[in-house]
């Protein structure tokens, strides 16, 4: 027995914590062990299920109908290939639904619910570890930090968000609000003061991880899951039992404080709400929102009878989303109601309202009928739990297994009673329901034995650049487009590009190196239109910049076209780069961005120093009142002026209005860095935890820094590398990612000169040190982020 229990508890976090995480998709062995156990542990329960059949619950009917639709939809979707391989997941979630009802109806709830607060405290504590190393800079994760406690800032100016162990913070809000809830009901529910001071312990630790991950959602839900709570003691007050009478007047006068303290809760999370909604970022993910939400309206107006197929949002709103504010990352409609609908179609929304109306109707039943206050003050904690995860499933898509057995357990404890199964004899068609399930997880099983073996070989092809892997990969699973892309890639020919876009038409870099193809083979018309179409998939790619570059070299274009087109490269970074100054529609295309209102103006005014410092004087403001202007004053009196301090000072300003911009503390720190070393170490710290944007906080390090070792060390660090995107392939192909890279030729100018100076110096020391190669491959790297260095290709070529 012992051992059954502990082989369970384990088995509980494989499935939360390793096999169910986002660790399936970031590490190859954990997939294929995933697969493995999956089909092993599942397979083998439905196999001794066979002889009595699944467990008999109120959602049987239903669950039949969902996996009906999931396989209609999956058939009829724009990929079958992939959306087959997404149902996988969903189905192994339908087993455990199975597995879990059946230890409930048979009287094991003690194990389950034990080993539900075991996991449910493990990750709160994993949490909490990662909140104590944000605000102390204590080493308890992987992460390296500084802490806001060790900068003397007992109140730090950002919100922590943090996201292990389940790897967003949203999860986390997602996991963190609901089991809060359950563990206050059952805190609530308990008779012995030894179990209560536990359940409220676990309640408070997940009250901090839900403050930590600062969601919005979370917040919503478990507001509303608290009220909830509340109302339902509140309800259990007014109702009269089934055999005793309704509650006086004077009882319920009583009550009222508490329908009030639901109220204050209420409307104290809708307020926090509306100020987090205040910040820029926060408006930003907004507009994201918001854009899923109407694509997601866009495919079910498209294809209501089947959807896009189970997991394909993020194919399919590819294909209509608005090409200026994009997040590659994005696969679901962040809306669990408009994400299944989008992609099971009516059918699906029918089935989901059937689950709610069954499941809220036994729920009733359940707690109407519960014969102890225990039962029912649980049943309170799981239903207003269940809200709670409803309500914040407006906000997110929980589809990762540790958000889904949080569901199917609130789920389970609402609508199966304990011991209920005990004396049921289960019908015919649930050991019909056993068979098919076995077999479908054996079906899959063999398959991912051909799709690991086709992975295991692209991974190779990725890793070597092996064109031999890439096409055993496409022989092994021919209908997964991934592979075909990777073999036009190491191909590099017009014609394998052209036919891996006619499989794949979203696929961006397909698209720009096509261009950059063409360009080279004089086919200037047929570049133009293929950088366009990058263009018109994401504003913050190459295509728009490589269109007016191609189309200045060649006279292709209006002048006022390619104007708006190099400016457009503003999305990606800020032109600094001598590249800019090279034709005359280029340096035409600077002046006015300079002069653009709509361009921020701090980055105008860092255009203008470079290209006309004349002109950015002008855009000093002598009484300045925002951070930005503020800002331009510490930059103008740093490096026109010569005063350190008054830079200081004006950049004190803007960090005041705006604590939150990591930039300002580094510039901040370059006033202060031969005057104040201290100060300036200081404010590297403390820009090490804020997100920057133009500044470079290990740069401004090498000041400080006197051992040679040492500062080769932070030269080499000192400019952020390039980052090869691989979203696209993550989203598209469950997971999977290869480094499909840009065409040298269809890359960005990248930064100027004196922002790779740290990196020119680490070349010149090798060089001094009598390490040549180690030299050459600095300057490649520095022509790899920056392709029109003139001095890194003078240094290739002495080298060489």
């Amino acid at each position: 027995m012992r051992l059954s229990r502990l082989a369970f508890v384990f088995a509980a976090v494989y499935f939360t914590l390793i096999g169910g995480s986002v660790y399936y998709f970031q590490i190859f062995g954990v997939r294929v062990l995933h697969h493995a156990v999956v089909t092993v542990l599942l397979g083998v329960w439905l196999l001794r299920r066979m002889r009595r059949g699944l467990p008999t619950t109120p959602l049987n009917p239903l669950i039949g109908a969902l996996i009906g639709v999931w396989a209609l939809s999956a058939f009829f979707s724009l990929d079958p290939r992939s959306a087959f391989e997404n149902l996988w997941f969903p189905l192994s979630h339908v087993v455990l639904f199975f597995i879990i009802a059946d230890l409930i109806g048979r009287g094991r709830e003690s194990l389950l619910m034990e080993t539900f607060f075991l996991v449910t405290a493990l990750i709160a504590v994993l949490a909490l570890a990662q909140l104590m190393a944000w605000y102390t800079g204590i080493d308890l994760i992987p992460e390296p930090g500084v802490g806001w406690l060790n900068v003397g800032l007992l109140i730090p100016p950002e919100t922590p968000m943090i996201y292990i162990p389940l790897g967003v913070s949203t999860w986390m809000a997602g996991f963190a609000a609901p089991t809060m809830i359950v563990a206050l009901g059952w805190a609530f529910s308990s008779t012995k003061r030894s179990y209560r001071v536990v359940f409220f312990g676990i309640a408070g630790m997940l009250l901090l991880v839900l403050i930590g991950t600062f969601s919005r959602g979370g917040f919503l839900g478990a507001g509303a899951g608290l009220a909830v709570l509340i109302g339902l003691r509140l309800l259990r007050a007014v109702l009269p039992a089934q055999s005793t009478p309704a509650i006086k007047r004077p009882q319920f006068a009583r009550l009222l404080p508490v329908l009030g303290l639901a109220v204050v809760i209420l409307a104290a999370v809708i307020g926090l709400i509306v100020w987090i909604g205040r910040s820029e970022a926060r408006a930003s993910g907004d507009d994201l929102r918001f854009g899923l939400w109407g694509g997601a309206a866009s495919m079910i107006a498209a294809d209501p009878l089947t959807g896009v197929g189970p997991g394909l949002f993020g194919r399919a709103y590819r294909e209509i989303r608005s090409p200026v504010n994009v997040d590659d990352r994005l696969s679901t409609a962040h809306n669990a109601y408009l994400n299944n609908a989008a992609e099971t179609g009516l059918p699906g929304v029918l089935v989901m309202i059937g689950f709610g109306v069954v499941i809220a109707l036994r729920w009733w039943s359940l707690w109407r009928r519960a014969d102890t206050p225990t039962r029912q003050r649980r049943l309170e904690g799981a239903g207003a739990a269940l809200i709670a995860l409803g309500i914040q499933s407006v906000f997110d898509t929980f589809t990762y297994t540790p958000l889904v057995l949080l569901s199917l357990v609130l789920i389970i404890y609402c609508t199966v009673e304990p011991g209920s199964l005990l004396t049921v004899t289960p019908p015919r068609w649930n050991r019909v329901g056993a068979g098919a399930l076995a077999a479908v997880i054996s079906v899959y099983g063999l398959a991912f034995i051909q799709f690991d073996r086709a992975h295991a070989q692209f991974n190779a092809s990725v890793r070597g650049n092996d064109l031999d892997a890439a096409r055993q990969a496409a022989e092994i699973d021919p209908h997964l487009h991934l592979y075909q892309l990777q073999i036009a890639y190491l191909t590099s020919t017009i014609p394998a590009y052209e036919q891996a876009l006619t499989l794949e038409p979203t696929w961006e870099t397909g698209w720009l190196n096509l261009a950059g193809l063409r360009e080279q083979a004089g086919d200037i018309s047929g570049a133009l239109d293929a950088a366009w179409q990058a263009r018109e998939l994401r504003y913050a790619n190459t295509g728009a910049f490589n269109w007016a570059r191609i189309g200045d070299a060649n006279n292709a274009a209006p002048d006022a076209d390619i104007l708006l087109n190099y400016q457009m490269v503003t999305y990606a970074e800020v032109p600094l780069s001598d590249f800019w100054m090279q034709t005359e529609r280029r340096r035409a295309a600077i002046a006015e961005l300079m002069r653009a209102d709509s361009y921020a103006l701090d980055l105008r005014y860092r255009v203008a120093t470079t290209f006309d410092p004349d002109y950015a004087v002008s855009l000093v403001n002598p009484t300045p009142t925002s951070a930005m202007q503020w800002w331009i004053v510490g930059q103008h009196e740093l490096t026109v002026q010569g005063d350190p301090s008054r830079a200081a000072h004006a950049f004190t300003q803007a960090i005041e209005r705006d604590r939150g911009n990591g930039d300002y503390y580094v510039s901040r720190a370059r006033a202060e860095v031969s005057v104040e070393p201290a100060a300036a170490q200081r404010d590297l710290d403390i820009a090490d935890m804020r997100p920057t944007c133009q500044e470079l906080p290990n740069a401004v390090r090498l000041a400080l820094v006197e051992s040679p070792e040492v500062l080769n060390r932070l030269r080499a660090v000192a400019v952020p590398g390039r980052i090869i995107e691989q979203n696209f392939e993550g989203v598209l192909f469950q997971g999977r990612v290869a480094s499909i890279e840009l065409l040298p030729s269809m890359r960005l100018p990248g930064p100027p000169t004196e922002v790779l100076q740290p990196w020119y110096d680490l070349a010149a020391a090798y060089e001094a040190n009598g390490q040549p190669d180690a030299a050459l491959n600095v300057y490649r790297a520095i022509l790899d982020l920056a392709p029109y260095e003139q001095l890194a290709s003078e240094g290739i070529n002495r080298l060489s």
